[in-house]
């Protein structure tokens, strides 16, 4: 998960980098605003209890000159009725800022890492663009995890791309049980006009049980929408 004060601290670079994952400007449009507004709510509610304390400052040495000062009494109360107002607005915002920072919070643990460098990393296969609809639904898996032989372990996405094997004109590994038919439907009719394929073994690529009589699969699988940081 990405450090929070890094969209106080270096929001352009965090803009650009999150950009070379292939990410939607819409969601990182997303993510930043709600940053802006979680930094502007908190830079109100300080300046209103900056005035609140002044305020009650003030109060205090009028009411100490109430007893002799009538026009002291009187500017007294109006500024508790202020600092009352006040108060009431400190309210509002404190459950906005709340508000905020809880899907702020959401939100940030879904973000990628940055790339360690500035080089975009270009797309093994473009079977998808980044910005897929379909991709809205779909698991993204960790390159590791995804192909051990134990069952796939879905985690928040490090990487906009995801490893799907195809036999039988059917998807059997890289996604979950509950990705859109839609979805399945185009895989496996992308994965037809691919020629690269490999034999039915299981092999570090592609994680497939091994089946008496199987349909071929591609030799790095399907890369599903984005760059395909593979080393």
């Amino acid at each position: 998960m990405l450090d929070p004060q890094l969209f106080q601290d270096r929001l352009p670079e965090l803009e650009a980098g999150l950009k070379k994952r292939n990410l939607s400007p819409d969601q990182i449009g997303t993510w930043t605003a709600l940053s802006k507004r979680r930094k502007e709510l908190i830079q109100q509610v300080e300046a209103l209890k900056a005035t609140r304390n002044a305020s009650s400052k003030k109060i205090g040495a009028l009411m100490g000159q109430a007893k002799s000062n009538p026009a002291a009494a009187l500017e007294a109360e109006t500024l508790k009725a202020e600092t009352g107002k006040i108060g009431d607005q400190i309210k509002s915002l404190d459950d906005e800022l709340k508000t905020v920072e809880e899907k702020f919070l959401i939100e940030v643990t879904c973000i990628p890492n940055l790339p360690a460098d500035a080089v975009k990393v270009p797309a093994l296969l473009h079977t998808f663009e980044p910005n897929d609809a379909a991709l809205r639904d779909l698991f993204r898996l960790n390159l590791d995890e995804s192909l051990e032989p134990a069952a796939p372990q879905f985690r928040t996405p490090s990487l906009p791309y995801a490893r799907v094997g195809i036999a039988f004109n059917e998807v059997k590994a890289g996604l979950p049980p509950n990705a859109p038919i839609g979805l399945r439907a185009k895989l496996v009719e992308a994965s037809a006009e691919i020629t690269d394929d490999e034999d039915a073994a299981y092999s570090a690529k592609s994680y497939m049980v091994q089946e008496v009589a199987r349909d071929n699969i591609t030799s790095d699988d399907i890369i599903v929408g984005g760059p395909a940081h593979l080393q």
